[in-house]
């Protein structure tokens, strides 16, 4: 009743929005209106109220409509076999199965009743009709399946999960895939792969292991990344690359298969056909940073971050950073700083590219301040732009480090000054955000709590001070007086530097990027 209520108010509140827009010529109207809404409120409220409330499903009544779709889908069979030259002879049965699928919706208001529709077999009929030959009553199962699966009406009983494990059971993923085949063209069929997709997701969401399951025994990733390729943007296109972000990120391993479908020539052509025109809707955004999160974790990969100069994938990341579209740059500077990581070929040929023009332009702020809505990406653009400053420090050479040391002297050593600034900003948002941590009761992990003091600030600092520790061990004395210097400015001094690094090597991991940082880091300290 409640929620009729505030629908009601909803469609008022509209009305009135509406109206607010109007004209000085209108105001007088407008004013004389507003009792006859309270009128219409009441009315409206009254109806409401008088309106009766629907049962909620029982046993009883699911145990009826259970044996009705049963009774429903023999009758079809028989017909269709009696009658298998005549459709419009078995016509009537399949329309009396198609409403019998329809009445089954009432059960997605009740997962505490999940358990007994799989006991009743009811599981086992809707994937049954799954391979029916009508797509209507296929696309009416896949509707029901995409609303009984929701994972928010799933975990409010925990019986609920019975229904997910039995369609698992019954190879419900391989059926579903399977269909999509059969969706081609209308409209309908359209709004099938979008249901198709949205079951896929809400199982995987519910239990992330069946992810793999899923990748690995269907074809799911080549349908995702065909639709992907495609030129129109869509909402089902745009469901695709959502799932295929997701996919990715609860399992990392599927990026070798994903990389093996040319993924990257793939979503470079995409984005350069975003790159020619301006973004004109939310959509088409949240769409291109799925695609920014499916490239970044596939180049986690070496074979496929080996991929990035052959491609022009790197070439159109520092493109996107240079042309000052604030839409890509949070995007493209992530997937670039994976790119750059622990690869030196990559390292050179963003040199080569001109790649420092672009990204040190970012870093010293050098055009118009961003509009606010983008000031949230600030810090983490900092973050991504420090993280590759510390690849290419690690991994240039002969005249490609000289070129990056250029870069820090020239002007007066003004990116130094940044550096700084840098370093005081974090460091100060670290040590107020240590005040509250230090807190913390006496028995807490020590891990936890440092990878928690990490998230506060710790690792946008720890790269900051990686790279002044970098700058002053480069062996040009300019640039180590020009630290020491503004350091003393900000009241600060290189002790601070030096016990930020003590502590991150303290915690370097077994991986690789912390084996090398754990012959890096001592000899930065000991010049230090």
């Amino acid at each position: 009743m409640e929620r009729k209520r505030r629908f009601a108010e909803i469609a008022l509140d509209d009305e009135f929005t509406e109206r607010q827009h109007a004209d000085g010529s209108e105001q007088n109207k407008l004013a004389r209106t507003l009792e006859e809404d309270d009128e219409m409120m009441d009315e409206i409220l009254k109806i409401v109220d008088s309106a009766a409330e629907v049962a909620p499903i029982d046993t009883g009544r699911l145990t009826t409509l259970v044996a009705t779709l049963e009774k429903a889908i023999l009758k079809n069979q028989q017909m269709r076999v009696k009658y298998a030259d005549e459709p419009r002879r078995f016509m009537e049965s399949e329309q009396a199965v198609d409403e019998a699928v329809k009445s089954m919706h009432e059960l997605a208001a009740a997962p505490y009743l999940y358990s007994k529709f799989v006991r009743l077999n009811g599981a086992r009929l809707f994937v049954t009709l799954l391979a029916h030959e009508n797509t209507d009553i296929v696309l009416d199962v896949i509707t029901l399946l995409n609303e009984l699966t929701d994972p928010s009406s799933v975990m409010e009983d925990e019986n609920a999960l019975e229904l997910i494990e039995t369609l698992m059971d019954l190879n419900v993923f391989h059926l579903l895939i399977q269909n999509l085949a059969r969706l081609t063209g209308s409209e309908e069929d359209v709004r099938g792969i979008y249901q198709t997709l949205g079951v896929l997701e809400n199982i995987t969401e519910i239990e992330p292991e069946y992810c793999l399951r899923l990748c690995n025994s269907t074809k799911i990733l080549r349908f995702l990344v065909s639709n992907i390729q495609k030129n129109a943007f869509n909402e089902n296109n745009f469901y695709c690359a959502e799932l295929l972000a997701m996919f990715l990120n609860i399992q990392n391993s599927l990026s070798e298969s994903v990389g093996k479908l040319n993924i990257v020539t793939i979503l470079v052509e995409v984005f350069k056909g975003f790159l020619r025109k301006p973004i004109d809707s939310k959509e088409q955004l949240e769409y291109c940073e799925n695609l920014f999160d499916i490239l970044a974790v596939c180049f986690n990969l070496k074979e496929i971050k080996s991929s990035v100069i052959e491609t022009g994938c790197l070439l159109m990341l520092i493109r996107m950073i240079h042309k000052k579209r604030l839409q890509f740059r949070s995007g493209a500077l992530r997937v670039l700083n994976h790119c750059l990581s622990d690869n030196a070929e990559n390292c050179r040929e963003f040199i080569r590219q001109k790649g420092l023009k672009a990204i040190f332009s970012v870093y010293m702020r050098k055009e118009k301040r961003a509009k606010p809505k983008y000031h949230a990406e600030e810090d983490t653009n900092e973050e991504h732009i420090i993280s590759i400053f510390v690849q290419l420090f690690i991994h240039l050479s002969d005249i490609d480090y000289a070129r990056l040391l250029r870069k820090f002297q020239e002007n007066e050593c003004e990116k130094i000054d940044r550096l700084i600034e840098l370093h005081d900003k974090y460091l100060t948002r670290f040590e107020n955000s240590e005040k509250t941590l230090v807190q913390q009761p006496d028995d807490v992990d020590k891990e936890q709590l440092y990878y928690a003091r990490l998230e506060k600030g710790l690792f946008a600092l720890q790269l900051i001070d990686l790279v002044i520790g970098l700058v002053c061990s480069a062996g040009d004395k300019k640039m180590k007086e020009r630290v020491y210097q503004v350091l003393h400015q900000q009241d600060s001094d290189i002790n601070d530097v030096k016990r930020t690094l003590t502590e991150y090597h303290a915690h370097l991991g077994t991986d690789e990027t912390g084996v090398s940082m754990s012959t890096i880091l001592p000899a930065v300290l000991n010049f230090l």
